[in-house]
């Protein structure tokens, strides 16, 4: 039984990594930072013979290993490659990367939404509301800093909906990952903008602040996705959706917002948390008992092969 499960999910992670190399979510170098774990498979053989009585699939669990792995770190010869995930970075322990650039977005007359589109093959992420950005003599959409290693990330912003909107895309010029090099984007927004935010990556490191700003859709697609969301009292219905290969996900709730967290993910691989928020277990979601009747809602949608969700009290 136990060789047919580890089998199993062995065969599921080999074609969620393929389904990412083929949509273009992950790129195919994946399989060439594969060979760099190839140790492992020794490894996995030594495990199968010591514990044959058991039968222990030493070989399968190497190869699930290894994959994830590579997942997690497709791009060999990028700076600080590889920092296993079990060391937390340090600051400053990464080498500088080689750009960077300032931008500012003016906020116009009449704006009220803001549509903020991030692609990159490798992108780290950290945003947050800023109400400096809101003082009447100049106003600003967004502020923030761009770093890259190999590529200069490209910015265009253009209004939208009888100028109510503006929608700004801030793109790697390299978008299958080969070459891409890393971005590292710090950004910054006006907090009473309406906000939604799409983020298309390879792999994706995300920190998000919305603890004094309004983010009303959230959507990220990554093969592999490591989330940090601080959630406020918006007064308002903000929905989250994760779809990633590999996720890890942390969530920070108040304890007086209305929080509905489902997971769409394999159950042996999948780990799920939860804070003493007063959660009720309802099929593979996780909801708080006044979330119909709650002023702040958020709704929460992950869909992932592999991962952790942690949901916690706000800090």
């Amino acid at each position: 039984m136990t060789n047919r499960v580890i089998n199993g999910i062995l065969v599921i992670v080999i074609g969620i990594v393929l389904l990412m190399n083929t949509t273009g979510y992950l790129p195919w170098s994946v399989w060439d930072a594969l060979i760099q774990y190839w140790p492992l498979i020794v490894i996995g053989l030594g495990v199968q013979i010591a514990f044959s009585k058991w039968r222990i699939p030493g070989i399968a669990l190497a190869l699930i290993l290894a994959l994830v792995l590579s997942v997690m770190y497709p791009f060999p010869s990028s700076a600080g490659w590889p920092t296993m995930m079990w060391f937390p970075k340090q600051g400053g322990s990464d080498a500088p990367l080689q750009g960077s650039k300032q931008i500012e977005i003016p906020l116009d007359p009449g704006v009220s939404k803001l549509d903020v589109r991030l692609v990159a093959p490798s992108l780290d992420v950290q945003t947050r509301g800023d109400t400096g950005l809101s003082v009447p003599e100049s106003e600003y959409a967004i502020m923030g800093h761009l770093a890259w290693d190999r590529h200069e990330p490209s910015v265009e912003s253009i209004a939208r909906h009888d100028g109510s909107t503006v929608q700004t895309t801030i793109a790697s010029p390299v978008r299958d990952g080969t070459n891409a090099g890393k971005q590292e984007w710090d950004l910054r927004f006006h907090p009473s903008l309406t906000t939604g935010i799409k983020v298309t990556a390879g792999a994706a490191d995300l920190r998000f602040d919305l603890v004094s700003s309004y983010v009303e859709s959230f959507d990220v697609s990554a093969g592999v996705a490591d989330v940090e969301i601080d959630f406020g009292l918006s007064g308002q219905h903000s929905v989250i959706e994760i779809a990633a290969g590999v996720a890890n996900v942390e969530l920070f709730v108040p304890e007086s917002a209305g929080i509905k967290v489902t997971v769409s993910a394999p159950p042996l691989v999948t780990r799920i948390r939860t804070d003493d928020l007063g959660l009720i277990k309802q099929g593979n979601s996780w909801i708080s008992e006044d979330f119909s009747d709650a002023v702040t809602k958020i709704e929460v949608n992950i869909s992932c092969g592999a991962g952790t969700v942690h949901i916690k009290k706000s800090r």
